[in-house]
């Protein structure tokens, strides 16, 4: 028996588990301030993060990659502005039904294994589990839009499904509490793009959030990021949609189910939070008065919160749209 091999795994094994430690938030405060945590600094690599219920821990930095943390949240993570955690493949973030991520824009995330699992600001409560093993699927887009003025089309693609079972949209009017719109079965394993759609008949008028829970063979599920769409109808039946929204590269703006064979030329502008008009066009009108174009987000649009304005002699639309 070769000792000497032996003792090199031993030396290692106890070296591990001296780099691992138990940190417990005592307090409110930020995750970067070593007086707030059980272990008398700051987070580190191997770590098991604790934070209990009623404590609140501000994400006031954009983390280093930690290797193989695990957090779990009973009371609340609340990133700053653009800050994020960012953990290796064998990382994990479990939120328990106490659980909340908040953040202050969409810059706000939590990076596993080089992937985007949580894009604020959430909030988002639990129980959910970012980060177990490897991802049930790759999902390659996840999209909702009006249809035919009456209704909210969901639609997402996966490039990749392991062991799963089945999708369920939830939605929300306030982004706290969901409800279940409909559940679509999942193609178990696959390699290829596999495409999904389904319909909301029954919007919520205004804002709505939309989430996707994916559910695998043996019960374990995940959400998706949450995204969101404003719904209204006016007087000729015209619903005017961003989408996606929040977007990062291109904008959709749609106006359909339109009843008015005589619209008058409309003029579309994109203002800032400051009230400047920032873009402008006239789109091309079809013989009911729809139309569709896409804006470049990416165009000198900074970050932020925009409101789309339609008008034309006689129509008046807005809508609130998030560009990050």
């Amino acid at each position: 028996m070769n000792y000497s091999k032996i003792g090199l795994i031993c030396l290692f094994l106890l070296t591990f588990n001296l780099l691992k430690a138990d940190c417990t938030a005592t307090r409110d405060g930020d995750w970067s301030d070593p007086a707030i945590w059980s272990c008398g600094r700051a987070p580190a690599d191997y770590d098991v993060i604790t934070i209990p219920a009623g404590i609140t821990v501000t994400m006031d930095i954009n983390t280093p990659t930690y290797v193989d943390m695990v957090v779990n949240v009973d009371g609340t993570i609340d990133f700053e502005n653009g800050q994020k955690l960012n953990l290796d493949c064998g990382g994990q973030v479990n939120l328990s039904a106490t659980g909340r991520l908040t953040g202050g824009n969409p810059g706000s995330k939590i990076n596993i294994c080089g992937a985007t699992v949580w894009n604020g600001p959430g909030p988002t409560s639990g129980p959910v589990t970012y980060g177990v093993g490897p991802l049930p699927i790759e999902l390659l887009s996840f999209n909702a839009k009006i249809s035919n003025s009456t209704s909210i089309e969901l639609t997402w693609e996966t490039a990749t499904e392991t062991n799963n079972d089945f999708f369920t949209i939830e939605r929300s009017s306030n982004g706290v509490s969901y409800d279940v719109v409909a559940t679509v079965d999942g193609a178990g394993n696959s390699t290829s793009i596999k495409s999904y759609s389904t319909i909301d008949k029954t919007p919520i008028e205004g804002t709505s959030y939309y989430r996707l829970k994916q559910t695998d063979f043996n019960g374990a599920f995940a959400y998706s990021s949450t995204i969101s769409v404003e719904f209204s109808n006016t007087g000729n039946g015209c619903v005017l949609s961003v989408y996606p929204n929040p977007c990062s590269s291109e904008c959709v703006i749609d106006l359909s189910g339109c009843d008015d064979s005589e619209s008058p030329e409309i003029n579309v502008e994109l203002i800032d939070a400051a009230g400047h008009k920032v873009y402008s066009k006239v789109p091309a009108r079809d013989d009911k008065g729809s139309f569709s174009f896409t804006v470049d987000a990416n165009n000198n649009l900074k970050p932020g919160v925009y409101i789309v304005r339609g008008h034309s002699r006689k129509e008046n639309y807005s809508k609130k749209v998030i560009i990050k």
